[in-house]
């Protein structure tokens, strides 16, 4: 056994760092809610992945993706437009990272029913990227983003006016492929699957207190595919 740990230890630290497969690219969503009062959504996402710094010990990589879309909010019968952004900064050392990041987003129902609400919730996680063959790799992750207030806005002052609607967090896991067609050009496929369980709480002070105890869960699966190129 101490053969074993002592020949784990010489890999752990002697081995280069190999981080997610820098990036730009855009792919299609595909967003699966199995409760929360969603229905199907769809989006398009451009992302990339930079190494901001590092070596053969360790690196630093820039996560970016900007996000937009429709949301189907099932009660109100229609559907919402979606904008979310999300910025990261994974610290990896060998194959693993940690990684501390902002999400932010926005959507919005028209109509004399409908809302407008907006969150932006400071990200914590980490995870594990295994190098495959032709400078590719698939990452898996764990997210989770810190529970912040909702602000809300209603179109009767045509959505001018903000106040508090509740409380949002969430919980994520990924998995994340960058795959290289050949090693003669640039291109990549992207694919990726990512599931979200998420908790909301109404502000007691505007839905009573009552509706203000109660924790509602939403989970979702979202599922992408797309085209990039290798920086």
């Amino acid at each position: 056994m101490k053969h074993i740990l002592s020949f784990a230890a010489f890999l752990f630290f002697s081995l280069p760092a190999l981080a997610q497969v820098s990036h730009v690219g855009a792919t299609v969503n595909g967003v699966f809610s199995s409760s929360g009062g969603n229905g199907t959504s769809g989006e398009v996402t451009a992302q990339g992945a930079y190494k901001l710094i590092g070596n053969d010990r360790a690196k630093v990589i820039g996560i970016g993706q900007v996000s937009i879309g429709r949301d189907l909010k099932s009660y109100l019968g229609q559907y919402g437009a979606t904008r979310r952004y999300r910025i990261s900064s994974r610290v990896y050392w060998r194959d693993f990272y940690a990684e501390l990041g902002l999400h932010s987003g926005r959507v919005k129902y028209t109509g004399p029913d409908g809302y407008a609400k907006y969150t932006t919730n400071p990200v914590a996680g980490g995870g594990y990227t295994l190098p495959l063959k032709n400078n590719s790799s698939l990452t898996a992750s764990y997210q989770h983003l810190f529970t912040r207030n909702i602000s809300a806005s209603v179109p009767s002052d045509g959505y001018k006016a903000r106040f508090i609607d509740g409380t949002q967090g969430a919980d994520r896991l990924g998995a994340f492929c960058v795959l290289r067609l050949s090693p003669a050009n640039r291109g990549v496929l992207l694919f990726g699957a990512e599931t979200t369980m998420a908790r909301y709480r109404r502000n007691p002070e505007r839905y009573g207190a009552e509706l203000g105890r109660v924790t509602h869960k939403a989970n979702s699966l979202t599922v992408s595919i797309g085209y990039g190129f290798k920086l």
